[in-house]
């Protein structure tokens, strides 16, 4: 058996072990892996050999590079799956996609099997949670146009929703509060404003100046209700139509 000097095995040795457990470290060695040393020392990484690196520096002849494959190719869950999903609908609550492409890509996310096709799908969007900063009101607006809020979005404390001929539809059905208020600045020309809140929710008309229009709340709640939060609306209201309701069963 040959030994260098470093008091491991040669190289040539070294290559018939199942693990890479002599390498001399690369300094010594010229810089670079022999591509039959590299893919053995990917093998050894990727499954987790208790003897790996035993006794010497190994571990920083694994790249940046090389763990990202290795983790991209690892299959994913439906726990990974479902994330990755909520994500994509928050991304198309705050308009960064559209509901096409939510529709598109929430194809993809079902079909894919490794990280790497699922991190395709997710590449082009900001990481971390997606809240406005505290403070910052969503704003709704449009003239004769169609806005639709809905899926899972993060709810801030104040929302503005602006309407002359079009229609707005704001649904906190699957979004995320963490306010026991929320507060709707709404204003509606002829057009029409349609709200839809959870269960746990009521809304309060406080303040709502009104002409020709009508307002219609279905989810003023009841007095043995557990409630979580309350919308309180106010603005003012043309000739268009404000309803507030609970999702249909």
């Amino acid at each position: 058996m040959a030994v260098n000097t470093q008091g491991g095995l040669d190289e040539a040795t070294a290559r018939k072990r199942r693990w890479p457990r002599f390498f001399p470290p690369v300094e010594q060695r010229g810089g670079l892996l022999d591509p039959r040393d590299q893919a053995l020392l990917s093998r050894s990484v990727a499954f987790g050999d208790p003897h790996f690196g035993a006794g010497t520096n190994n571990l920083d002849l694994v790249t940046e590079q090389s763990a990202g494959e290795i983790h991209g190719t690892l299959r994913a869950s439906d726990a990974d799956r479902d994330a990755v999903s909520d994500r994509l609908r928050v991304a198309a609550g705050e308009g960064r996609i559209t509901l096409d492409e939510l529709e598109d890509r929430l194809e993809g996310v079902y079909a894919a099997k490794t990280y790497a096709e699922l991190d395709t799908l997710v590449m082009d969007l900001p990481q971390g949670r997606l809240v406005l900063p505290d403070g910052q009101a969503l704003v709704l607006e449009t003239r004769s146009g169609k806005i639709t809020q809905v899926g899972r979005w993060v709810v801030p404390e104040r929302i503005t929703a602006s309407v002359t001929m079009g229609s707005i539809t704001i649904d906190f059905t699957e979004a995320v509060c963490r306010h026991r208020e929320v507060h709707l600045d709404a204003t509606c020309g002829s057009g029409r404003i349609i709200v839809i809140v959870p269960r746990d929710w009521i809304a309060v008309v406080d303040g709502l100046v009104t002409g020709m229009g009508h307002v219609i709340n279905k989810a003023p709640g009841s007095a043995d209700m557990n409630v979580t939060t309350t919308l309180r609306l106010s603005g003012k209201l043309g000739m268009g139509r404000i309803k507030i309701r609970y999702p249909s069963r």
